[in-house]
């Protein structure tokens, strides 16, 4: 059934599927989506970036590209052209140290913090490309949202099941909210400041 299914992929580039329960009870369906892989075409430019690129960020203020190399410890930021404008390196120490797993930038100043997902360290690296700040946190920052709506700073710690609630300003964390089961991800509701946090361990 899978060899007719990959023809039919190769042939139309959306199929139909109709499916029926003759059961008397409610059946669980899961379908993953696939498509034929076509090629993006002339237009593609291909950047390089450092090891292992983990997160991808655009910031708005100064209109560069930020990409979270999580193998290299640093941070390369080009522009829309693909010219890579500089490398911020936030741990001098071997590689794989830091590993920076998360970006998100600060509207107001153009400020773009990471998670230092094993250094447990949040960084913020100014608009002149050097690391303003490096904050402590709690184990394991795997995601962050800047709140526009207060100006602070959400990290969630998968292996502590929280959420760091951090003022760039002062540099200081003012509160640890307790999460669900492994918080994997986090996202602001821009126009309330309403925050909305991803648990992968207890499908929540």
């Amino acid at each position: 059934w899978m060899n007719d299914w990959k023809q039919k992929l190769q042939e139309f580039e959306q199929v139909q599927i109709t499916l029926s329960n003759l059961s008397d009870s409610e059946q669980t369906l899961r379908l993953w989506g696939a498509n034929q892989g076509l090629d993006l075409g002339s237009n593609t430019v291909v950047i390089p970036t450092g090891s292992y690129p983990q997160a991808l960020v655009f910031n708005l203020f100064n209109q560069f590209f930020y990409v979270a190399n999580q193998l290299g410890n640093d941070v390369t930021i080009f522009d829309s052209t693909g010219t890579t404008i500089s490398t911020v390196q936030l741990e001098p120490s071997f590689s794989g140290f830091t590993s920076p797993a998360a970006l998100t930038v600060n509207p107001f100043n153009g400020d773009v913090y990471v998670a230092g997902s094993i250094r447990n360290t949040i960084y913020a690296i100014n608009t002149a490309f050097e690391v303003g700040m490096e904050l402590k946190v709690v184990n394991r920052p795997i995601a962050l949202s800047f709140n526009p709506f207060n100006s602070f700073l959400y990290v969630t710690h998968l292996l502590s099941n929280t959420v760091s609630v951090i003022d760039p300003s002062s540099k200081a964390i003012i509160a640890n909210l307790i999460t669900e089961t492994d918080p994997i991800a986090i996202i602001t509701r821009e126009f309330d400041g309403s925050v909305y946090i991803l648990n992968q361990g207890s499908d929540s």
